[in-house]
């Protein structure tokens, strides 16, 4: 099949960190290497080798920043046609749209548009963020860009990542998620011992400090546990101050920013994965945990909720509650043989549903349903 994607990343890329440009590298990829034809659009990309499909590196779009959506859009739209519009390709499909008003792209009326996989949004204020000299602009014309973003929506078929992730103007819809690689973890029983791993962005809304919490009153009963916090981010100060005060020195290791190829032997280090996030749009962090047979302990909130099994593949707990987070930990490392079970149980269900090979399969359906359309 002959596929357009006008906007695949910020950064394509097949070595940096987490990120969409990651994901997106892995399902193009995948697709070339079944044989599919595609042409890519992306800002700019960090990849160790030539890519296996025509890559265009756009740049910025605008020194507007605000204007960027339409500027994008526009410029796509005249690669394609330049490249033989509905001549040459089957389908053109939109790839992670980060923001609603980012998918303004009007593609032409002969040729199917599939977007996403479309997340769910933080919960509002949860990651507040300076303003920015184009924030106005961008708030007088979010009108247009909305509409633009409804009409693309209303005559696409909108892939959504959870269930959670429907919008107004999707009008059909599939559940299908990026997908994780799953050769690149390998499943081995829980490590010996009582090491939790977070892996992730160290503030607020990521639950870090939920964690650290209920970590403390975990070691009450369990001194020989240990909590090990991979990433960075503006709570680490916080996080050190609550490492003397909370009389952890010792047993929580702050390890810092770590690159992608680094976490498999970070997980296959660790005796359980938890991510205690106040609504993460989907939870890629979970997912690779899951493909390394651990059992995850998460919130009932936001992709997590979707994706771990509450009786198969760990546990569930509220945002924002240390206690029973606390009490969610203690039960799943008094019990091992759980703890294996639910490592298993993960790790099939990456195999079967979440992995990158059954989403590139649900893909290509998806293709041939909006090509026979």
């Amino acid at each position: 099949m002959r596929i357009f994607v006008p906007s695949a990343a910020t950064l394509l890329t097949d070595r940096a960190g987490h990120g969409e440009g990651l994901i997106a590298w892995g399902i193009l990829s995948g697709l070339a290497a079944r044989g599919h034809e595609l042409v890519v659009c992306a800002e700019r990309s960090n990849l160790s080798s030539p890519p296996p499909f025509q890559l265009h590196e756009t740049g910025r779009a605008s020194r507007l920043e605000s204007l960027a959506p339409l500027v994008q859009a526009r410029n796509a739209r005249r690669l394609l046609e330049r490249l033989g519009g509905s001549g040459r390709f089957d389908l053109v499909h939109w790839l992670f749209p980060q923001q609603p008003e980012e998918a303004v792209f009007a593609a032409p009326a002969d040729l199917p548009v599939i977007v996403g996989p479309l997340f769910a949004p933080w919960p509002s204020g949860s990651r507040a963020r300076p303003l920015r000299p184009g924030d106005a602009v961008r708030g007088a014309i979010r009108p247009l860009l909305h509409a633009r973003h409804r009409r693309l929506l209303r005559a696409s078929l909108a892939l959504l990542a959870t269930p959670d992730a429907a919008r107004p103007g999707v009008v059909r819809s599939r559940v299908l998620g990026p997908g994780v690689d799953a050769a690149r973890f390998s499943a081995s029983p829980p490590a010996d011992g009582s090491r939790i791993l977070f892996v992730g962005t160290l503030e607020r809304a990521k639950g870090v400090r939920d964690l650290v919490e209920a970590f403390a009153q975990l070691r009450r009963a369990r001194p020989e546990a240990e909590l090990v916090l991979a990433g960075d981010g503006p709570d680490r100060t916080w996080i050190d101050d609550a490492r003397t005060r909370l009389g952890l020195n010792g047993s929580l290791r702050l390890v810092g920013p770590v690159s992608h190829a680094e976490v498999p032997a970070l997980l296959a280090g660790s005796t359980l994965f938890c991510l205690p996030s106040h609504g993460e749009p989907y939870g890629m962090a979970v997912v690779e945990a899951m493909a390394a047979g651990r059992a995850v302990v998460g919130t009932d909130t936001g992709g997590p909720r979707h994706l771990v099994d509450r009786e198969h593949g760990g546990r569930l707990v509220p945002a924002g509650d240390p206690a029973a987070l606390a009490g969610a930990l203690a039960e799943l490392l008094d019990d091992r043989p759980a703890l294996a079970a639910a490592g298993a149980f993960n790790r099939n269900r990456v195999e079967q549903e979440l992995g990158l090979e059954p989403v590139l399969d649900a893909l290509e359906d998806a293709y041939d349903e909006v090509t026979r359309r």
